[in-house]
């Protein structure tokens, strides 16, 4: 028999899931004849035959059936983000802005829930939610994040502003400094080098 799980699935008795009527106290044992004790862990092991083997009834042969467990990958779509586009910013690739290391591949959908290639046009595409989904091999399932866009008339790095400090000042944070409605997240670069 074939038994699919995930690999986020927590660690199980094999003998759980035989199908059919079975004998307790068999021995498990790999596709190589190594014992083992029949809980398979995903977090450890890989796709695999495994053999239970009885030999201990008096007058029976020993008798064997087998289980493969086929661990399927579960999909990881990224971490569901916001992000700010200014009027007028050229087209981009919204696959870039999804953290968490995505898995490429995916299917792309629009606010309203149409099919999107993914490529966000700020003249032509509306803000809201853009669902990004990458879909899974049963009995895994699928998954899914989303980049929130919205639009600004304003530059998110603010505008520029001079201020004054004294060398006994404590530190502070040069953002709050800013004139207009700095985004946090951007870097400082030093323009004397």
């Amino acid at each position: 028999m074939t038994y699919l799980i995930c690999d986020n699935y927590a660690a199980f008795n094999m003998i759980d899931f035989l199908e059919g009527n079975h004998d307790l106290g068999g021995q498990w044992l790999t596709a190589g004849g190594t014992p083992m004790n029949g809980v398979y862990d995903p977090a450890t092991m890989s796709s695999g035959l495994f053999v239970y083997a009885i030999d201990n009834v008096s007058g029976f042969n020993a008798v064997f059936t087998t289980m493969f467990v086929d661990e399927r990958i579960t999909p990881n779509a990224g971490i569901s983000s916001s992000l700010i586009v200014c009027n007028g910013a050229p087209a981009f690739n919204l696959f870039n802005q999804i953290p968490g290391n995505p898995m490429s591949g995916g299917f792309w959908f629009r606010p309203n829930g149409t099919p999107f290639n993914g490529v966000f046009n700020p003249a032509v595409d509306p803000a809201g939610n853009y669902r990004y989904v990458v879909t899974a091999n049963a009995p895994c399932q699928d998954a899914e994040s989303i980049i929130t866009i919205s639009f600004s008339n304003t530059d998110p790095s603010g505008i520029s502003n001079q201020i004054e400090v004294c060398t006994s000042q404590p530190a502070f944070d040069m953002t709050s400094e800013l004139n207009g409605f700095p985004i946090n997240g951007g870097t400082w670069t030093n323009q004397q080098g």
